[in-house]
């Protein structure tokens, strides 16, 4: 009974899943989670199917990389077992990301069913940061109207989609066949003033993407107007055709009908936003790299040559971290992290180097990699400008005396 409950939930969220309109900020996930290690969407109870656009931040401290994975969940949803293996959703990168993409889950080669998707952040004292958003449901080949009106019968409940119960007591009785639901009506058949999505489009709490959303329009669906934001907006107050009422933006709907005539509709008073303490910052740290030999030869050691400048007023306010990586280009992982020392306060107008750190590249030699050299790694020192803190180099590795 339990299972023919989860079932019939899923089903239903796979009806009212849409995705956010490029006008929303990236939501954050509800429950416990680390605000610099997140999957901020999709959520979870949400459908997926083709190549997903994965959502999320990824800005740990002495952070190496990031990777996204996932399992199939037990046929009753709950999680599988620890030693059950995690498979690729998108490969490792190297670059920090902050409210933007993470990559893009291409289900396309995966069955459909229920699973769970993994987002692990390495760090340089290899322990990693993880963030789990479970159920979600795979499902490239959406169920026909003949199956999601069918209803089991004699305390049976029905397999997952492509999936067979292992040895059933009894056989799975055949769906009878359903009856097809009335058309919805239309403004010309009741006269009243109605909307209709032109995308996929939120809908909010309140006139403005600063409220948190409480359900959605498919493009092309139709919801009935039953207000209008008296801010002057524009935002029409809606009842959202699964249930519930908001707003939605005029930007994402047409309307018709006598929407004129509909009355005026306070929105709710804006949720409150924290107040960022300002944090002084005039310091400014800067970058001056040379790479020899370059280009790197496969198993020769090459020496990165950095000094680091304070061209800003301030002092910094510490040690800045010091990071010396290679990457391959193809698929964004890490091949080597050289040891580098770290940079010492440095006064405005000081530099500090020249060091010299040592990397040694013995992986794939004929393909393009990248020298990436970063100070101030792990973001602890305040800064008038934080984009000018990385050098990047791209080679292609010589395969020397590599076999």
């Amino acid at each position: 009974m339990k299972r023919i409950v989860f079932v019939a939930c899923l089903i239903l969220i796979a009806v009212l899943s849409v995705a956010s309109t490029a006008q929303d900020a990236i939501p954050t996930p509800t429950g416990e989670y680390r605000e610099d290690a997140y999957i901020g969407w999709p959520p979870p109870i949400y459908v997926v199917r083709g190549e997903t656009t994965i959502y999320g931040t990824a800005n740990v401290n002495n952070m190496t990389g990031y990777f996204l994975e996932f399992r199939p969940l037990n046929d009753d949803g709950t999680p599988a077992a620890d030693d059950e293996p995690w498979f690729p959703a998108v490969l490792p990168v190297a670059a920090r990301v902050r409210g933007d993409v993470l990559g893009v889950w291409d289900t396309t080669t995966t069955a459909d069913g229920l699973y769970e998707l993994r987002l692990t952040v390495s760090t340089a004292d290899q322990v990693p940061v993880t963030h789990v958003v479970s159920p979600l449901r795979v499902e490239n080949e959406p169920p026909s109207i003949s199956e999601l009106g069918a209803a089991p019968t004699g305390g049976q409940a029905p397999a997952d989609s492509g999936q067979q119960p292992s040895q059933p007591s009894v056989p799975t009785p055949q769906p009878a066949a359903p009856t097809a639901p009335p058309p919805p009506p239309t403004a010309t058949q009741d006269n009243r003033p109605r909307v209709t999505a032109l995308v996929d489009a939120n809908v909010r709490t309140g006139d403005s993407t600063a409220y948190p959303v409480m359900g959605a329009l498919f493009n092309g669906e139709t919801a009935v107007v039953l207000g209008r934001s008296s801010t002057g907006s524009g935002w029409y107050y809606i009842e959202v055709p699964m249930g519930g009422r908001g707003f939605i933006a005029p930007t994402v709907v047409t309307a018709s009908g006598p929407v004129e005539g509909t009355p005026l509709i306070d929105p709710p008073p804006p949720p409150a936003t924290p107040t960022p303490t300002p944090i002084p910052a005039s310091a400014n740290l800067v970058l001056s790299v040379s790479v020899s030999p370059h280009p790197l030869v496969c198993n020769q050691t090459a020496n990165v040559t950095i000094t680091v400048t304070n061209n800003g007023t301030g002092a910094t306010t510490g040690e800045a971290a010091l990071s010396v990586q290679d990457i391959l280009v193809e698929n964004g992982s890490v091949q080597q992290n050289a040891p580098a020392p770290a940079v010492p306060v440095l006064q405005p107008g000081q530099s500090a180097g020249p060091f010299v750190v040592p990397i040694t590249v013995s992986t794939f030699y004929s393909a393009l990699h990248r020298i990436v050299v970063t100070v101030d790694s792990n973001g602890a020192i305040p800064e008038t400008n934080e984009n000018d803190n990385t050098y990047t180099t791209d080679y292609v590795l010589a395969q020397g005396a590599c076999p």
